[in-house]
């Protein structure tokens, strides 16, 4: 954690594109982890959403997008998304949700507009990157906008 905190207050991970990963699911992380690094995107994993959260208020600048598992223990990732909205240095960030259910739409509704798309597991290394390099396009294009407007 060290060397995390190093890398990530000096700001040597922001060259390429920047993923927080938040999944209690340790071996679906380091296939996530492996997959990513293989395209040139730098992730941090962490396995739980209270993880997640602290590293969001040390780092708020770090991170171009969230990866979030919505079922974890203790702390779902709907409470995640919860906290994050609430969190207006980081809740612009997007966020791409990973499920293993289909989600309810009458209930998730509250905290789904703040997820950029929603991936089912297991997932696909194509799609993934496919989506994240997408997310961080469509992001970039919204600033932009804003910042013409």
């Amino acid at each position: 954690m060290k060397y995390l905190d190093n890398a990530l207050e000096q700001g040597n991970m922001k060259k390429s594109p920047h993923v927080l990963l938040i999944d209690d699911d340790h071996i679906l992380c380091m296939v996530i982890e492996e997959m990513l690094t293989k395209s040139q995107i730098s992730i941090t994993s962490v396995s739980s959403g209270q993880k997640g959260i602290k590293l969001l208020r040390k780092y708020p600048k770090q991170f171009d997008v969230i990866i979030l598992d919505r079922m974890m223990p203790a702390f779902s990732g709907f409470d995640v998304l919860r906290k994050i909205c609430l969190m207006p240095e980081v809740c612009d960030i997007p966020i791409i949700l990973l499920t293993s259910h289909t989600l309810n739409t009458n209930a998730d509704t509250t905290v789904m507009y703040s997820v950029f798309e929603v991936l089912q597991k297991p997932i696909d290394a194509n799609t993934l990157i496919k989506t994240i390099n997408n997310t961080i396009k469509e992001t970039r294009k919204k600033t932009t906008y804003s910042k013409i407007e």
